[in-house]
């Protein structure tokens, strides 16, 4: 999908779902058989280098939770998605951000180190710190937790 199209449509959509739907020119009346274990979404940016405030929007937009429902006809009963991976591009490098059970916490995986980042906001802290732009993202079908 445009980085610029969920940009556009997260200012107005009533869900991160609906920004997706919107921004990519999907319908959630097609009909998915079977719900994936992981969902991928690309995100294509206008240039490899974007200003700060683009990114920002961008970045804004994002949602760690996802409800294939209201993306999917026939997901009805569709478990929850939670982002687990985003990978990052800049300056003709990528790194990624993994959301690690074992830690409970993201981590950044680069060319030379993995470092514990914190929570998602410790995240967006280091996508705009750094100039990341999310290139791909990773949701994972995730069980319910019983409280």
């Amino acid at each position: 999908m445009p980085a610029k199209g969920l940009r556009t449509a997260a200012q107005t959509a009533p869900s991160f779902e609906a920004a997706l739907a919107a921004a990519s020119g999907h319908s959630s009346d097609e009909l998915l058989v079977g719900a994936p274990k992981v969902l991928a979404l690309s995100i294509v940016w206008e240039s490899p280098q974007v200003p700060p405030p683009v990114l920002e929007a961008t970045f804004s937009a994002l949602r760690t939770d996802l409800d294939a429902s209201k993306l999917f006809a026939g997901q009805d009963d569709a478990l929850p998605y939670r982002l687990r991976c985003v990978v990052c591009y800049s300056s003709a490098h990528y790194c990624v951000f993994a959301l690690s059970e074992e830690v409970g916490r993201w981590l950044l995986l680069n060319d030379a180190e993995v470092t514990v980042v914190g929570g998602w906001v410790d995240v967006g802290n280091a996508v705009r710190s750094r100039r990341l732009q999310p290139s791909l993202l990773f949701y994972e079908a995730t069980p319910v937790q019983e409280e």
